[in-house]
């Protein structure tokens, strides 16, 4: 054993990052949906391409980042990498979002990087990686490796307006400790928007039917749920007919 061999718990990372190859390689091989050629057209990062802001979230395996900018090696060999991209110069919408293209070309570096930000000021793309907590528990870094090699397999096959697009990742191996997948930064979240629905019918039930004599504003919420149901059910229809 050598002084740079890192233990994490009783086991060598190594061993464990070769636990979580065989598993995902062995799901992948039950699966019609990976697809290894997708994968070699997303774009690739150094991890000391991006500069990033404050933590949006943590979860089991995973803490997400907001990336505010890209800041790209000039004349980088992984401007090259990727195959049969295309250059969609997509609008923005009213809100500053990038407008979904149907036809699901994927962009390059320079193109992600010249619109990091969102009406100049808020961060569009998030970075996701294995949790710090993960290194001392060889369980969860199992995991934590796993749940992002499976996500950016998925990812990179997934084109639907309604289910959250990677746009690129790390350079490297996805079995490998610093790995991480750049994807779309949400600003909101089904969660989120329960807890807003629920306030709204709350303000205008009761006493404040007075501040909606005629409903409209209620009628509004139910509305927005119908067309968040609709979303929803287009993304399952959706994974359904990819499995």
């Amino acid at each position: 054993m050598t002084s740079k061999t890192r233990m994490i718990g009783r086991y060598t990372e190594e061993a464990l990052l070769k636990r979580a190859k065989e598993v995902v390689e062995e799901k992948a091989q039950g699966s019609e949906i990976f697809d290894e050629e997708a994968e070699k057209d997303m774009p690739r990062f150094k991890k000391t391409e991006l500069q990033l802001g404050r933590v949006l979230g943590r979860g089991g395996f995973c803490t997400v980042s907001e990336i505010t900018a890209l800041n790209l090696e000039p004349n980088s060999p992984l401007d090259l990498a990727t195959k049969n991209t295309q250059e969609a110069d997509e609008e923005e919408d009213e809100f500053g979002e990038l407008r979904y293209d149907s036809h699901g070309l994927i962009q390059d570096r320079k193109f992600l990087a010249r619109r990091c930000l969102r009406k100049g000021k808020h961060a569009r793309y998030a970075i996701k990686t294995l949790s710090e907590e993960c290194l001392s528990d060889p369980e969860r870094f199992v995991g934590g490796i796993i749940d992002l090699a499976t996500e950016c397999r998925f990812l990179s096959v997934v084109r639907h307006t309604n289910i959250i697009k990677m746009r690129g990742f790390a350079d490297g191996n996805s079995f490998e400790t610093g790995f991480f997948v750049v994807l779309d930064r949400l600003y909101d979240t089904l969660t989120l928007k329960i807890a807003k629905w629920k306030k709204a019918t709350d303000k205008y039930s009761g006493p404040g039917k007075l501040l909606d004599m005629k409903g409209k504003k209620k009628n509004k919420v139910w509305i927005d749920r119908l067309i968040c149901v609709y979303d929803l059910s287009t993304a399952l229809e959706y994974l359904h007919s990819h499995k």
